[in-house]
Protein backbone atom coordinates (compact mmCIF):
# COMPACT_ATOMS: atom_id res chain seq x y z
CA UNK A 1 0.00 0.00 0.00
CA UNK A 2 1.65 3.65 -0.45
CA UNK A 3 1.53 6.04 1.42
CA UNK A 4 0.20 9.62 0.85
CA UNK A 5 1.56 11.88 3.44
CA UNK A 6 1.33 15.56 4.36
CA UNK A 7 4.26 16.96 6.17
CA UNK A 8 3.82 17.00 10.04
CA UNK A 9 5.50 18.80 12.89
CA UNK A 10 5.61 15.09 14.44
CA UNK A 11 7.47 14.19 11.63
CA UNK A 12 9.41 17.16 11.17
CA UNK A 13 10.39 17.12 14.91
CA UNK A 14 11.86 13.59 14.43
CA UNK A 15 13.92 14.77 11.32
CA UNK A 16 15.20 17.63 13.64
CA UNK A 17 17.00 15.93 16.44
CA UNK A 18 19.61 14.98 13.45
CA UNK A 19 19.54 18.68 12.77
CA UNK A 20 20.63 21.47 15.50
CA UNK A 21 19.78 24.83 14.36
CA UNK A 22 22.58 26.85 15.33
CA UNK A 23 25.44 23.84 14.83
CA UNK A 24 23.82 23.79 11.45
CA UNK A 25 23.16 26.93 10.13
CA UNK A 26 26.46 27.83 8.64
CA UNK A 27 26.81 24.78 7.01
CA UNK A 28 23.36 25.35 5.76
CA UNK A 29 24.53 28.70 4.50
CA UNK A 30 27.70 27.17 2.92
CA UNK A 31 25.84 24.95 0.63
CA UNK A 32 23.23 27.30 -0.81
CA UNK A 33 26.13 30.80 -0.67
CA UNK A 34 26.65 29.71 -4.26
CA UNK A 35 23.17 28.73 -5.94
CA UNK A 36 22.51 31.20 -8.68
CA UNK A 37 19.03 29.28 -8.85
CA UNK A 38 16.92 27.34 -7.11
CA UNK A 39 13.37 25.49 -7.34
CA UNK A 40 11.74 26.30 -4.25
CA UNK A 41 10.65 29.56 -2.20
CA UNK A 42 9.67 28.16 0.29
CA UNK A 43 7.41 30.66 2.20
CA UNK A 44 7.26 29.80 5.84
CA UNK A 45 6.39 31.73 9.46
CA UNK A 46 10.08 32.17 11.04
CA UNK A 47 8.43 31.38 14.46
CA UNK A 48 8.58 27.50 12.51
CA UNK A 49 12.18 28.18 11.72
CA UNK A 50 13.09 24.54 13.86
CA UNK A 51 11.06 22.47 12.10
CA UNK A 52 11.52 24.86 8.45
CA UNK A 53 15.12 23.72 9.21
CA UNK A 54 14.44 20.13 9.26
CA UNK A 55 12.42 20.71 6.32
CA UNK A 56 15.18 22.33 4.60
CA UNK A 57 17.19 19.85 4.99
CA UNK A 58 14.61 16.90 4.15
CA UNK A 59 14.29 18.81 0.58
CA UNK A 60 17.97 19.83 0.20
CA UNK A 61 19.40 16.44 0.87
CA UNK A 62 17.15 13.18 0.79
CA UNK A 63 14.94 14.83 -2.35
CA UNK A 64 18.17 17.08 -4.00
CA UNK A 65 15.75 20.48 -4.60
CA UNK A 66 17.25 23.27 -4.49
CA UNK A 67 15.74 25.56 -1.64
CA UNK A 68 15.77 29.27 -0.79
CA UNK A 69 15.22 30.02 2.98
CA UNK A 70 16.05 33.40 3.70
CA UNK A 71 17.26 33.34 7.31
CA UNK A 72 19.54 30.53 5.44
CA UNK A 73 20.67 32.14 2.51
CA UNK A 74 20.16 35.83 3.51
CA UNK A 75 21.44 36.17 6.97
CA UNK A 76 21.39 39.67 6.96
CA UNK A 77 17.91 40.51 6.47
CA UNK A 78 15.85 41.29 8.90
CA UNK A 79 12.62 39.55 9.80
CA UNK A 80 10.77 41.98 12.72
CA UNK A 81 10.68 44.89 10.39
CA UNK A 82 8.98 45.21 6.75
CA UNK A 83 11.39 47.39 4.57
CA UNK A 84 11.79 48.08 1.07
CA UNK A 85 15.34 46.66 1.16
CA UNK A 86 14.22 43.47 2.55
CA UNK A 87 11.58 43.63 -0.46
CA UNK A 88 13.61 44.05 -3.14
CA UNK A 89 16.18 41.14 -1.53
CA UNK A 90 13.20 39.03 -1.68
CA UNK A 91 12.08 39.92 -4.96
CA UNK A 92 15.35 39.75 -6.37
CA UNK A 93 15.68 35.89 -5.17
CA UNK A 94 12.13 34.99 -6.24
CA UNK A 95 13.27 35.81 -9.66
CA UNK A 96 15.54 32.96 -9.34
CA UNK A 97 12.91 30.29 -7.90
CA UNK A 98 10.90 28.21 -10.47
CA UNK A 99 8.20 27.61 -7.80
CA UNK A 100 6.63 29.05 -4.33
CA UNK A 101 5.56 26.74 -1.50
CA UNK A 102 3.55 28.45 1.27
CA UNK A 103 3.97 26.31 4.46
CA UNK A 104 1.03 26.62 6.52
CA UNK A 105 1.21 26.33 10.42
CA UNK A 106 -0.82 27.62 13.27
CA UNK A 107 2.18 30.30 12.98
CA UNK A 108 1.23 31.40 9.17
CA UNK A 109 -1.04 33.76 10.21
CA UNK A 110 0.60 35.78 12.11
CA UNK A 111 3.44 36.38 9.40
CA UNK A 112 3.95 39.73 8.08
CA UNK A 113 5.61 38.84 5.06
CA UNK A 114 3.70 35.35 3.46
CA UNK A 115 1.21 36.75 2.10
CA UNK A 116 2.89 39.37 0.56
CA UNK A 117 5.34 36.61 -1.09
CA UNK A 118 2.43 34.76 -2.22
CA UNK A 119 0.50 37.50 -4.04
CA UNK A 120 3.72 38.44 -5.53
CA UNK A 121 5.56 35.08 -6.79
CA UNK A 122 2.09 34.30 -7.86
CA UNK A 123 1.81 37.70 -10.29
CA UNK A 124 5.07 36.86 -11.37
CA UNK A 125 5.20 33.15 -12.31
CA UNK A 126 2.02 31.62 -11.16
CA UNK A 127 3.80 28.51 -9.85
CA UNK A 128 2.45 28.29 -6.19
CA UNK A 129 1.75 25.40 -4.09
CA UNK A 130 0.15 25.33 -0.63
CA UNK A 131 2.52 22.43 2.14
CA UNK A 132 -0.07 22.42 4.46
CA UNK A 133 2.31 21.27 7.84
CA UNK A 134 -0.53 18.94 10.47
CA UNK A 135 -0.28 18.68 14.02
CA UNK A 136 0.41 14.78 13.97
CA UNK A 137 1.32 12.01 11.87
CA UNK A 138 -1.23 10.34 10.16
CA UNK A 139 -3.70 13.02 10.02
CA UNK A 140 -5.66 12.83 7.52
CA UNK A 141 -3.84 13.21 4.28
CA UNK A 142 -6.06 15.49 2.37
CA UNK A 143 -6.11 19.60 2.31
CA UNK A 144 -8.71 21.73 1.65
CA UNK A 145 -7.39 25.51 2.34
CA UNK A 146 -9.33 28.22 3.87
CA UNK A 147 -10.19 31.09 2.13
CA UNK A 148 -7.43 32.17 -0.34
CA UNK A 149 -5.08 29.38 0.04
CA UNK A 150 -7.99 26.87 -1.47
CA UNK A 151 -7.30 28.73 -5.06
CA UNK A 152 -3.62 26.66 -5.03
CA UNK A 153 -2.85 22.82 -5.45
CA UNK A 154 -0.92 21.38 -2.39
CA UNK A 155 1.62 19.38 -1.65
CA UNK A 156 2.16 15.63 -0.21
CA UNK A 157 4.82 13.30 0.00
CA UNK A 158 5.29 9.37 -0.65
CA UNK A 159 7.60 6.83 -1.36
CA UNK A 160 8.51 5.74 -4.64
CA UNK A 161 9.42 2.59 -5.78
CA UNK A 162 12.84 2.76 -5.06
CA UNK A 163 11.60 4.20 -1.30
CA UNK A 164 13.08 7.74 -1.84
CA UNK A 165 10.61 10.50 -0.94
CA UNK A 166 9.02 12.57 -3.74
CA UNK A 167 6.99 15.20 -4.20
CA UNK A 168 3.47 15.64 -5.11
CA UNK A 169 1.12 18.41 -6.42
CA UNK A 170 -2.21 17.43 -6.25
CA UNK A 171 -5.61 19.55 -6.56
CA UNK A 172 -7.42 16.98 -5.38
CA UNK A 173 -6.58 12.96 -3.62
CA UNK A 174 -7.08 11.72 -6.97
CA UNK A 175 -5.34 14.29 -9.67
CA UNK A 176 -1.84 14.70 -9.03
CA UNK A 177 1.49 15.42 -10.75
CA UNK A 178 5.21 14.88 -9.37
CA UNK A 179 6.61 18.28 -8.23
CA UNK A 180 9.94 18.10 -10.97
CA UNK A 181 7.02 17.72 -13.51
CA UNK A 182 4.87 20.27 -12.61
CA UNK A 183 8.44 22.65 -12.62
CA UNK A 184 8.73 21.26 -16.27
CA UNK A 185 4.89 22.53 -17.02
CA UNK A 186 3.65 19.01 -16.50
CA UNK A 187 0.10 19.93 -15.25
CA UNK A 188 -1.89 18.06 -12.33
CA UNK A 189 -3.36 14.61 -14.08
CA UNK A 190 -6.56 11.96 -12.87
CA UNK A 191 -5.04 8.79 -11.56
Amino acid sequence: MVVVALFSKEYLQKQRRYFDIHKEASIMEAAVRGKTEFDIFLSHSYQDRDIIGALFKVMEEEMDFKVYVDWIVDTELDRTNVTAATAQRLKERMSLCKCLLFATSENQPKSKWMPWELGYFDGMKEKVAILPIVEKENSQNRYSGQEYLGLYPYITYQKDTNMNDRLWVRTDERTYVELREWLSEKLPAIH
